[in-house]
């Protein structure tokens, strides 16, 4: 079953606006205010699962009222609230289920606001039976501000299948390549959750962001135990996740939307998020074979408006409350001295904002005549950077606009160098399923120098544009990508 669009007929400052989601994941974004989460509310209260089987924190999969809607007794009192979901179920055929609010006058209390889920006088037209778990900001409450002795900790009842999974994606997620870790049952009164210990921490030393990637990573595992025991009956679920974005740095935003990505076909999940994180939102883009859906609202004349897949210019002159600068600033052209030296300068830069303020070219001339060119004070040349290979800095420093890369030697020696020497027969790099494993690799070049012929003998088990190769040398050497993106940013800078 998958939830397709949510009509809103009345609800506050919303007035008919639709909603569309996607098949694996539908981000919700725009300014405060503008009524993200309570899209979050009005899918996870259209649901009710009726099996008994529990999440890996004991609850049920199910949304729950108290947590996803709250009413002003003075704004919401006397309005009437309505909205319907469209969905299609395994047959394809089309459901609508509608909800209304209505308020219940209570005995000596103000009473309750309540949203009915198909009409109350039928029997059976009620919640639909789906599991859904639903992730709110009440899961950033930080564990140090819980007192200790009403913090309960516990073996956690994972299998070793479950274990494992939960370390891998753990340190995928937050990029910690050297990192020990296993999963502690942490229960608060706020949350319960499989929290991160390591060597020289429990969950009491987690970050917020590794408190948050807990949270998302126990409901990942509730929905992969659920598929496991329900079998060919399993017809997927829903995950909700407020703010997905909160508590992460950029790099593990990226990590964390790619896996949900995954998890999302794994385990036939439709990911509904809101985010207001111009990374995951410009991934988003990107990755169009993903078919996800972005919802923007913007408020016009105190109305929520959605664009369903702005420009993503548009989203962001929006959100960063600006004019529309890209397009006026100037970008600069970087010439690089053949394709394979442009293609690791690429990689070294990656998602770095850097890559929005230049051009990078190869051209075919060589190193020393870049360089050359790099000394000349005509207006052509004096807003150029110029990228050569490590070999050509020859002992001292060339002229202030040209940038060389890693290593003593060019790009294609010093990743021969490196597999050659620092990357074992056991590395995860090599691929003995096609039958790429290191003997393979340098079976012809075992004592060679012709490092051009050798990089393109192995070009289609390096990747496109050689990144898989060149991202393998990133991880072992971050200390020199740091320094050459600095160095880069510097003289960019001095450009500007």
């Amino acid at each position: 079953m998958k939830i397709e669009k949510i009509i809103v007929d009345k609800f506050r400052h919303m007035n008919g606006i639709e909603v569309l989601f996607g098949k694996n994941l539908t981000v919700i974004s725009g300014q405060n205010g503008t009524g993200k989460s309570t899209i979050l509310g009005m899918v996870g209260h259209i649901f009710d699962y009726k099996d008994q089987e529990r999440t890996k924190n004991n609850q049920k999969f199910k949304a729950k009222y108290g947590d996803i809607f709250r009413f002003c007794p003075f704004h919401d009192k006397k309005g009437i609230h309505e909205y319907k979901a469209i969905l299609k179920d395994d047959n394809g055929d089309e459901i609508t289920q509608e909800a209304k609010s209505r308020f219940v006058e209570g005995e000596g209390k103000s009473g309750r606001f309540r949203i009915d889920i198909g009409d109350r006088q039928v029997v059976g037209s009620g919640a639909i039976d789906f599991p859904v778990i639903y992730l709110g900001l009440k899961r950033l409450y930080p564990l140090s501000q819980e007192k200790e002795d009403s913090i309960k900790v516990k073996p956690p009842t994972l299998d070793p299948s479950e274990v494992r999974f939960y370390e891998k994606y753990a340190k995928e997620i937050s990029i910690l390549l050297d990192e020990t870790l296993k999963p502690q049952d942490i229960k608060s009164p706020n949350k319960e959750f499989l929290a991160m210990e390591t060597p020289v921490y429990s969950y009491m030393g987690n970050s917020a962001g590794q408190d948050s990637l807990g949270q998302i990573l126990t409901a990942i595992l509730s929905f992969r135990e659920l598929k496991e025991k329900k079998g060919l009956s399993y017809n997927g679920g829903i995950l909700l996740i407020d703010e997905v974005d909160a508590t992460f740095y950029a790099g593990s935003q990226i990590n964390l939307i790619k896996n949900l990505y995954q998890f999302s076909r794994d385990f036939d999940l439709q990911i509904i998020f809101t985010t207001h994180s111009l990374e995951i939102l410009e991934l988003l883009k990107e990755k169009t074979e993903w078919q996800t859906e972005i919802n923007f609202f913007e408020l016009k004349n105190r109305c929520v408006k959605n664009l369903s897949n702005p420009p993503l210019k548009y989203i962001r002159n929006n959100i960063l409350v600006q004019t529309d600068q890209e397009d006026k600033i100037r970008k600069i052209n970087v010439l690089c001295e053949d394709g394979v030296t442009e293609a690791w300068c690429k990689n070294l830069l990656g998602r770095t904002k850097l890559r929005k303020r230049i051009e990078i070219k190869s051209v075919p001339i060589s190193a020393g005549i870049l360089i050359e060119l790099a000394k000349k004070k005509h207006p052509a040349f004096r807003q150029m950077l110029f990228v050569v290979d490590g070999d050509q800095k020859k002992g001292k420093s060339g002229p202030d606009r040209v940038i060389y890369l890693p290593g003593d030697k060019c790009p294609e020696g010093t990743l021969y160098d490196f597999f050659r020497n620092e990357v074992d027969d056991e590395d995860g790099f090599w691929n003995p399923d096609i039958g790429f494993i290191r003997q393979v690799c340098f079976k012809d070049f075992v004592d060679s120098h012709d490092y051009k012929t050798w990089l393109f003998q192995n070009k289609s088990f390096f990747g496109r544009s050689y990144c898989k190769a060149f991202s393998r040398w990133k991880k072992a050497n971050p200390h020199e990508v740091e320094t050459f993106v600095d160095n880069f940013k510097n003289i960019l800078d001095k450009i500007y």
